[in-house]
C-alpha cells in the first residue's frame, strides 16, 4: 500500500496516515540507485538503533548484496541518506521508531 505523501493518505484508501515530519521525507526521498531512501534507512534502522549485526542484515535483505549493506552501515553508499538519518536520531527519533517499526511503513 502506497503513501500519497504529499496530502499524508493512502493512495487507494484516501485515509489519513500518521503525519510525516520534514526530515522523515527527505531521508525516504534520498535514495541511491536501484535502492529507496526507504530500504537504506531501515539497514541504518536495524544496525544502529536495533543494534543488529552486518552478517544479520545481510541475511535479512537477500536483495542488497553484502558490499553495499556494509558501504550503507559506514555511510560511503549513500552519505546523504546516512546524515539525515542521523539527523533524524539526533533531532526526532520518536520519527524513526514511527517510520521503521511499521506505524507508516510496512517494512
Amino acid at each position: 500500500m502506497a503513501i500519497n505523501y504529499k496530502f499524508n493518505q493512502w493512495r487507494e484508501s484516501g485515509e489519513a496516515t500518521t503525519e510525516i515530519t520534514e526530515r522523515g521525507y527527505k531521508l525516504l526521498r534520498s535514495g541511491h540507485g536501484f535502492f529507496s531512501g526507504q530500504t537504506i534507512g531501515y539497514i541504518l534502522y536495524k544496525h544502529y538503533i536495533l543494534g543488529e549485526s552486518a552478517n544479520v542484515l545481510c541475511r535479512e535483505f537477500k536483495q542488497v548484496p553484502h558490499q553495499t549493506v556494509k558501504a550503507v552501515i559506514r555511510g560511503s553508499f549513500s552519505p546523504e541518506a546516512f546524515n539525515r538519518f542521523f539527523d533524524l536520531v539526533e533531532n526526532e527519533p520518536e520519527q524513526l521508531d514511527k517510520l521503521f517499526k511499521g506505524e507508516i511503513l510496512n517494512v
